[in-house]
C-alpha cells in the first residue's frame, strides 16, 4: 500500500516513519508541483492539506482510496446531529455576500463584544477566528481576503457563533465506529452516539472541550499529534481487510 503524503503536518518524521513501519511506502507529495502523471500507479492514500484532497476529488484518479468525503464535514450537516453536544450550538449562518448588511442582525444574536466565526464547508475556506464588533467591517475584509489563499465567494455560507474561552481540548481519532486514541477523555454521550449512529466516513477526527464537541475533521487531512503507530496499524488492517 502506498501513502501520497505532503509535508503540512508537525513531526513528518515520527509519522512517516511510523507508517512505513506497518507497511506503507510514503511517497511525497506537493500540490504546487504534482501532476497526473506523478501519481502511482497502484491503490494509495492520502495525508495531507485540503487544497491536495480537493484536487485528488477532482481528478478521481482510477488508483486514489478515498478515505473522507469532504461534503460530510459541513458544519450544518453533522452539527445537526449532536444537537446540545455541540459546543457551538447556537450558531447563525449567513451566505459571505450578506454578512457585512447583516451584522447588526449578528450583534443581537449573541452578547459580549467578541463572537466566533468560521466557514461552514469542509474544505475550510479560512480558518475559524474571533471577531469583535469593533472592527467588524475591517476584520470580515481581512478574512475574507487578505488572509485567504482560497477565494470567498459572496454564496459560500458563514458560520457566526457565541465566543468561547477554550481550554484542554483533545482528539480523538475515530476507526469503523471506535474510538482509537484518548478513548479515556471522551464523553460518555459521545460512545453511546457512535454505537448508534454510523458517521458517512469509516475514519474521522473529532474534537473535544469538556464534554462538549468542538469539531469534526477529515482524517486525510488533520493533525495526529503523537498516537502515530496505532493510527497506521489500523488504516493498514482496515485496507487490507
Amino acid at each position: 500500500m502506498k501513502l501520497l503524503y505532503e509535508d503540512c503536518f508537525d513531526c513528518k518524521d515520527i509519522e512517516v516513519k511510523a507508517a512505513e513501519d506497518v507497511g506503507f511506502e510514503v511517497i511525497p507529495f506537493d500540490i504546487r508541483t504534482c501532476c497526473i502523471n506523478d501519481l502511482p500507479s497502484e491503490s494509495f492514500i492520502f495525508r495531507g492539506s485540503l487544497e491536495g484532497l480537493a484536487w485528488l476529488d477532482r481528478i478521481n484518479h482510477p488508483h486514489y482510496l478515498r478515505l473522507s468525503q469532504l461534503s460530510y464535514y459541513n458544519v450544518s450537516g453533522y452539527s445537526s446531529s449532536f444537537g446540545k453536544h455541540y459546543l457551538n450550538s447556537d450558531f447563525i449562518i449567513l451566505p459571505a455576500g450578506k454578512v457585512k448588511e447583516n451584522k447588526e442582525l449578528i450583534f443581537k444574536c449573541f452578547e459580549g463584544d467578541r463572537f466566533f466565526i468560521k466557514p461552514n464547508s469542509g474544505d475550510k475556506l479560512f480558518t475559524g477566528t474571533t471577531l469583535t464588533k469593533k472592527w467588524f467591517d475591517k476584520e470580515i475584509d481581512i478574512i475574507f481576503n487578505d488572509l485567504n489563499s482560497k477565494t470567498v465567494s459572496t454564496c459560500d455560507l458563514i458560520v457566526f457563533s457565541s465566543y468561547k474561552d477554550i481550554e484542554d481540548e483533545i482528539r480523538s481519532v475515530i476507526v469503523d465506529d471506535c474510538v482509537l486514541t484518548n478513548a479515556d477523555k471522551v464523553p460518555d454521550w459521545f460512545s453511546e452516539y457512535i454505537e448508534q449512529y454510523c458517521f458517512e466516513d469509516a475514519f474521522y477526527t473529532a474534537d473535544f472541550c469538556g464534554e462538549k464537541l468542538v469539531e469534526i475533521n477529515s482524517i486525510s487531512c488533520s493533525g495526529f499529534y503523537d498516537l502515530y503507530d496505532d493510527i497506521y496499524s489500523e488504516l493498514f488492517e482496515y485496507l487490507n481487510g
